[in-house]
């Protein structure tokens, strides 16, 4: 496993990768509260040919995520889980507006074993909003869609991003789940070196194959990798009825998630130079055609 593979299963075991901030309809709320609470298993799948054929079974790890969206940093100062596995209760960590816990795992034998399915009761302390608590249910029974998400032109994501012009990734269709509330695509690319998000689709409908990056979004000759999530998402259970914004309570959301990943470096800038001694040869070319073509004296 190399470093940037060790750092991405960091990220997203503790909730901070591209679903961490795409909670659909997340925002910033005027005043303190809890906007949203949720529990999400995922499979995570390396994508290194142009056509994979994945299953379930290639998964390169899974990861399980608990997580409690406050309104702003200090609203609240711990936040945990109890649940049914042997390693209850989860305290979550907290990061910018989120607070994350969970785990990885080399299988979903063992994440299930670990998280499985039951009643999750979320509590708050401290903080601006004082104590609070909130519950839903991950079923036993999983979520996750029919298709494991591919990218379609690996061919040309290996070879032909040029940062100069705009470059559409395309994947394969999500088929849903029937069993789900909704179903969703996000779609995003972080920086291989410094692991920072420079492309952020937000919620797409699930019917999304593509996305297009505008030129000037990448840097030349370097490295990026590419998330395209298929998200299978059911609303579960209700809490923070004293501290939700907007008030009254919410309501819980559990999901099972397929991710697939690939790595690219996007073309090198031309050389210095290199267009105008195009211009020269191009006219050069079109000197000596005319030669030929002109007529003999």
């Amino acid at each position: 496993m190399t470093s940037g593979q060790a750092h991405l299963r960091a990220r997203r075991a503790a909730g901070i990768s591209t679903l961490a901030l795409l909670t659909t309809g997340f925002a910033p709320a005027a005043r303190a509260g809890i906007q949203y609470f949720d529990a999400f298993r995922t499979g995570d799948f390396q994508q290194t040919t142009a056509n994979p054929a994945f299953t379930p079974a290639d998964a390169s790890f899974w990861f399980f995520t608990a997580r409690v969206f406050q309104s702003a940093a200090g609203d609240v100062g711990s936040a945990s889980v109890t649940d049914p596995g042997p390693g209850s209760p989860l305290n979550l960590a907290p990061n910018g507006n989120v607070f994350a816990g969970g785990g990885t795992f080399g299988s979903l034998a063992d994440l299930d074993a670990a998280f499985p399915g039951g009643t999750y009761d979320y509590s708050i302390t401290g903080g601006t909003l004082g104590s609070d608590t909130g519950s839903l249910t991950l079923p036993a029974t999983h979520l996750y869609v029919q298709s494991v998400p591919a990218f379609a032109n690996f061919n040309s994501i290996q070879t032909a991003v040029d940062p100069a012009q705009p470059f559409t990734f395309q994947w394969n269709s999500l088929v849903a789940n029937p069993a789900a509330d909704q179903s969703l695509v996000f779609f995003s690319v972080y920086d291989a070196t410094s692991f920072a998000t420079v492309v952020d689709s937000g919620g797409l409908a699930a019917a999304t194959t593509s996305f297009q990056i505008p030129a000037a979004s990448l840097l030349p000759d370097h490295q990026y990798t590419a998330d395209v999530f298929f998200s299978s998402r059911q609303n579960s259970g209700t809490g923070f009825a004293n501290t939700s914004e907007p008030p009254g309570g919410i309501t819980g959301l559990v999901g099972d998630d397929y991710v697939t990943a690939v790595t690219f470096t996007t073309v090198p800038e031309p050389a210095a130079g290199g267009f105008a001694a195009a211009g020269l040869l191009t006219g050069f070319g079109l000197w000596r055609r005319a030669r030929r073509r002109a007529p003999a004296r």
